[in-house]
């Protein structure tokens, strides 16, 4: 799952509005972010189905059930911009939160949207995080997202193998904290 992520780097989206392209240690659901379908827009991270009555507010879709829900039939694939991420560990006493990233640098998460919003798409964590949460971001260069974009299965990415983790402060439980201090190790 991924419920929070940074984006630190945002020069290559000159095309969004200064202001929407703020530099962000904690995007939270439900906020405006940037995407690519292919080129920079902006969506709102919260996805429903064209044809729903109600709002859905799915933030995550399984790549394993992508192709079989009703809920992503007609839906665009994108690419949403990251430095990192945040997942939860539970250990039986508090939820200890721990940033992921890939040097810090720029890179993608696969994502599907519509006219009314976006969502990540997951997959099962690899070896070496699995231990911090079973699930994990499709992960995506930018030659792997063009894949992506062209409705390839892209699932599998050579960053799998380069993510470093560590624990963070639990301010990052608290969607208006948003400074760099939110990814500074513990």
């Amino acid at each position: 799952m991924c419920g929070r992520f940074t984006l630190t780097k945002t020069n290559d989206f000159e095309s969004i509005p200064r202001e929407k392209r703020e530099v962000s240690f904690n995007i939270a659901p439900s906020n405006e972010i940037i995407i690519l379908d292919p080129e920079p827009t902006l969506r709102t991270w919260s996805y429903s189905p064209l044809w729903a009555k109600k709002p859905f507010h799915l933030i995550n879709c399984r790549s394993e059930t992508m192709h079989k829900k009703p809920s992503f039939k007609g839906a665009m694939r994108c690419l949403v911009p990251t430095t990192g991420w945040y997942e939860w560990q539970d250990n039986g006493t508090q939820k200890q939160p721990f940033y992921h990233h890939i040097n810090h640098d720029l890179f993608y998460f696969a994502g599907l949207a519509n006219n009314q919003g976006c969502l990540i798409v997951t997959k099962e964590a690899n070896k070496d995080i699995k231990q911090i949460h079973h699930r994990q971001p499709v992960l995506l260069t930018h030659d792997e997202g063009d894949h992506w974009l062209n409705n390839e299965d892209q699932l599998e990415s050579e960053l799998d193998d380069l993510i470093e983790f560590y624990p963070v402060s639990t301010e990052v439980n608290t969607p208006k904290n948003n400074s760099p201090k939110l990814i500074q190790p513990l």
